[in-house]
This record gives C-alpha cells, structure tokens and sequence, in this order.
C-alpha cells in the first residue's frame, strides 16, 4: 500500500488528539504501577510515552479510524476499503465501444490505500491516491498489466476519479495516460459479484 493524500487539515489535529492520548496513558499507566501493593523489579520498564504514541497510532491507523460513536465516525477520510464489482463503459481511440465488468479490491488504512482491478484484459494497481474528504472521492494513478493472452491490450498507465454514493456504490470515470487512448466511466458496488471477470 502506499501513503495518501487529504484535503484539509485533518491529519495533523489528528495526530495532536493521538499525542495527547498517548500521554495520558503514559500517565495513567505510572499511576497504576505506583499504586500496585508489590514492587516491580528493576528491569521490567513501564510503556514511555513513545511507545504508547505508537500503539494508538497503530490502532487508530488500522481499526478506530473507521469506528462510529454516536452516528460520528472517528475520522472524517471516507472508507473505501472491501471488494467491489461493477461494470467499465469506454471508448478507444477508434471511437470502438467496450463494455467489461471489473472486479476492485481496495485495502485502506487511515494513511495508506491500494486499489486493485481486474477485468478481462489486465490487472490494474495503482501507484498513487489521494482522497477529497468533502466529495468522499478517491482519485488515483494506476498502471495495467495486460493480459498475455490478449492481442490487443497493452501495458499502460492512467487517471481514475471515483465518487463514494451511499456507502456502497461508487461512479466514476477513468482515462489512459500512454499506451492507449481509451477513456470510459465505472460504476461498481460493494460486496455486490458482477459478471465474473475471465
């Protein structure tokens, strides 16, 4: 997976409210050890403030950035992990139209995000992303890997943009940067099997 980018100013309070819980904890945790009826040994270290800083950094990372308390989610970055299906509607350059059904896993982290797919003719990876936080929209570089058996697909790299609809859709459109000149929309839904790819 790679690193994103976000819009706004949101990872750096984030990373404050982190820092300060760390700290608490740190604190929390001296309390505790002082308070305990027996003497700990020399040897066995209470958690310093840097180790505490990086489990809650990794939990949050991983799992309570995505938890909801109240109806509110922790963070504002919208999730756009899991494995979605859907259809690609292009054009190529000899104005042909292609119709395939594509197959997408996306694993996200708070900070880092990868999008995969899979149709017929390749298998996309994408290379680098960015979130809009405001529009719930995933916009990333990807390259195809062709498949071997296919004559006329080729290795090449392009531009898609997706927009996040109820939770579980998402639409959006993609064009080619080099190799080809194709450019087309997507429209896929979560957990919802298409047509499998061959």
């Amino acid at each position: 997976m790679e690193q994103y980018s976000i819009d706004g100013r949101g990872r750096g309070e984030v990373y404050i409210t982190l820092a300060v819980a760390s700290l608490a904890l740190a604190y929390a945790a001296h309390q505790v050890i002082d308070l305990l009826p027996f003497h700990i040994p020399w040897w066995i270290e209470v958690p310093s403030f840097v180790v505490w800083f990086g489990v809650v950094n990794i939990t949050f990372d991983r799992w309570l950035w995505r938890v909801r308390v109240a109806g509110m989610r922790l963070s504002a970055v919208p999730d756009f992990s899991g494995e979605w299906h859907g259809t690609i509607a292009a054009v190529n350059a000899e104005s042909q139209k292609i119709e395939l059904p594509v197959d997408v896993r996306i694993e996200q982290t708070w900070s880092a995000i990868e999008v995969r797919g899979k149709t017929s003719r390749g298998i996309t990876r994408s290379k680098i992303a960015g979130v809009r936080i405001e529009d719930e929209e995933l916009r990333y570089e990807y390259e195809t890997q062709p498949d071997v058996f296919d004559a006329t697909a080729k290795h090449h790299v392009g531009f898609c943009v997706l927009e996040l609809h109820e939770q579980n859709l998402l639409e959006g459109f993609y064009y080619t940067l080099d190799g080809t000149s194709t450019k087309g929309v997507i429209a896929l839904r979560r957990g919802t099997q298409a047509s499998p790819s061959k």
